[in-house]
């Protein structure tokens, strides 16, 4: 599994909830780089006050290990010690909604520094009975290796486990610059939807913003527009002058910064808009992909579809 297949679950499991997780634990997804599965140790969770031990201490060291890694997904609920099967069993948690607040109450005391990025997602099986799982998202974190608080250890992930980290690997950790983070946002321009029974056009605005610690330089954005059909035309322009762009084979656009350009943390600028037109009648989709990166930084996949109902 790649970076791209986590952010992929997790698009997978907001939208499809119960639905995603049968479908993950069916085509057997295995415990690998981004993904660990826990059972937790309570299976009625509805009046406790706080988290037994034993899965306080699975979320502190899952928090250092994929913080202190590239990043990953602990879906609890979910059992791999069933002996002759290799096939992942579901096991949903009761009082789900006090679980997943007692998990964010914990988050804060757990590690040294604190890794704010961490969000829970319920994905609720049973609503009567408050039953299903929680899908603890837990990204990269941008700063100083993390360390859980009660043993003082430092984390990593290795293949399907967490391991301590090694003297070596730790000090260069301590040494290294903070990365950034480029994302994406889209604004649609509705003051530019045109619609006059021959055509329907719209425009997208593509926003950069640096959600990481670091300063960005050579930043970088890949787009391609395309539809299923031949009923839609694409086109792009260039709003930031800091930015040089290329035509790819018609649909495509490619752009990175210049040399001078810094992009400090919590900062962005409108790069480029985003022309669409699509012809009657109107059956196609549009979608657009965009992948996004920065010197320092993995690249990231975006991508967004649009109906000509969601354009109008």
């Amino acid at each position: 599994m790649n970076s791209n297949s986590l952010y992929s679950i997790i698009k997978e499991i907001k939208i499809g909830g119960i639905k995603a997780i049968n479908a993950i634990i069916e085509r057997k997804t295995s415990e690998q780089y981004y993904l660990d599965y826990k059972n937790v140790s309570l299976q009625d969770y509805s009046k406790r006050t706080g988290l037994e031990d034993k899965d306080r201490n699975i979320l502190a060291k899952a928090i250092s290990g994929f913080g202190n890694s590239e990043g990953g997904l602990l879906i609890w609920g979910v059992n791999t010690n069933t002996r002759g099967d290799t096939t992942p069993q579901i096991a949903p948690v009761c009082g789900i909604s006090n679980f997943s607040n007692l998990i964010n109450n914990s988050i804060s005391r757990l590690t040294v520094p604190c890794h704010g990025s961490v969000e829970n997602i319920v994905v609720i099986q049973n609503k009567e009975l408050d039953m299903g799982y929680v899908v603890t998202v837990i990204p990269k974190y941008e700063g100083l290796p993390i360390q859980v608080s009660n043993d003082y250890k430092f984390y990593m992930r290795s293949g399907e486990s967490f391991v301590g980290i090694p003297h070596a690997i730790l000090s260069g950790m301590f040494g290294r610059r903070p990365n950034p983070g480029m994302a994406i946002h889209f604004l649609k321009d509705d003051r530019n939807i045109k619609v006059d029974g021959r055509e329907l056009s719209f425009i997208i605005g593509i926003l950069v913003e640096n959600k990481g610690k670091g300063i960005a330089r050579d930043t970088y954005l890949n787009l391609y527009g395309f539809s299923k059909g031949d009923r839609i035309r694409v086109s792009y322009e260039q709003m930031s002058e800091n930015f040089e762009g290329n035509i790819y084979f018609w649909r495509g656009y490619y752009l990175i910064s210049k040399p001078d350009l810094r992009i400090a943390p919590e900062q962005g600028l409108r790069v480029v808009n985003v022309t669409v037109s699509m012809i009657p009648p109107f059956e196609d989709v549009f979608e657009l992909e965009i992948l996004v990166g920065a010197e320092g930084q993995m690249p990231e996949n975006t991508a967004i579809s649009i109906s000509t109902d969601e354009a109008k």
